[in-house]
């Protein structure tokens, strides 16, 4: 019951943080992109850009995020942005991962659900 009650305390800040990290991969992917058409000038720049405005939006979103939750959770939820990117490569890109990959980020996955709802232990 209290996994629960700390999920719903920090929960907008947990969203927008989601919300940023899958943008901020989003941009990394158009970055990535964008490496396969540095002879298209106009097409590199353009996904060269749109990563940059995804980027930003990413940082105004977490910005946000940090004013409806504590900082202690909200920061290391930053790191869903390795799951997000974790999909993209696989799904979009189309490359593999080996088991190893597949573990950690598993273990991401944990630590996020984890440390999202985790008490408030002052030390």
């Amino acid at each position: 019951m209290r996994f629960y009650k700390q999920l719903r305390k920090n929960s907008l800040g947990l969203l927008l943080t989601f919300i940023s990290s899958f943008i901020n991969a989003l941009a990394q992917l158009f970055w990535k992109i964008s490496h396969a058409y540095t002879n298209e000038r106009t097409y590199f720049l353009g996904m060269v850009l749109l990563g940059f405005a995804c980027y930003g939006i990413s940082t105004v979103l977490v910005t946000f995020a940090f004013r409806h939750g504590k900082y202690n959770v909200l920061h290391p939820s930053l790191s869903a942005a390795y799951i997000f990117s974790s999909f993209f490569a696989y799904f979009v890109l189309k490359e593999s991962f080996h088991p190893h990959q597949v573990l950690a980020v598993f273990f991401i996955i944990l630590g996020v659900i984890f440390i999202g709802a985790s008490r408030d232990h002052s030390l």
